[in-house]
């Protein structure tokens, strides 16, 4: 798969890297690029659009989907070197409007 307007995330090298997934009522998948740091509908009829992307250096792992509203876990690397990664989760709603539901701190 290519992702259209791939920004791609240091140190994934293998982009756009998909990882978590839902489908909702009609069929659309909607898929974490985890390498591209953004999330990704795709259409039954193969038809893609980026529906949310994530500020360098946060990157999407897993997606979620209730009532319409699209909620997406992330990460970021503080320190390549230690694996030292922070999580947040996020919700996309219908509407588009995007908030920060929790972020975790050391």
């Amino acid at each position: 798969m290519v992702v259209a307007d791939c920004e791609k995330q240091a140190p994934i090298e293998d982009a756009p890297s998909l990882r978590g997934l839902a489908v909702d009522a009609r069929g659309a998948v909607y898929v974490a690029a985890t390498g591209c740091r953004c999330v990704i509908k795709i259409m039954p009829d193969g038809h893609e659009e980026m529906v949310l992307r994530a500020e360098a250096p946060w990157s999407p792992t897993g997606v979620a989907l209730k009532s319409g509203d699209i909620f997406v876990l992330e990460y970021t690397v503080i320190n390549e070197q230690a694996h030292d990664y922070l999580p947040r989760v996020r919700k996309l709603e219908k509407g588009g409007k995007v908030t920060i539901l929790t972020t975790f701190e050391h």
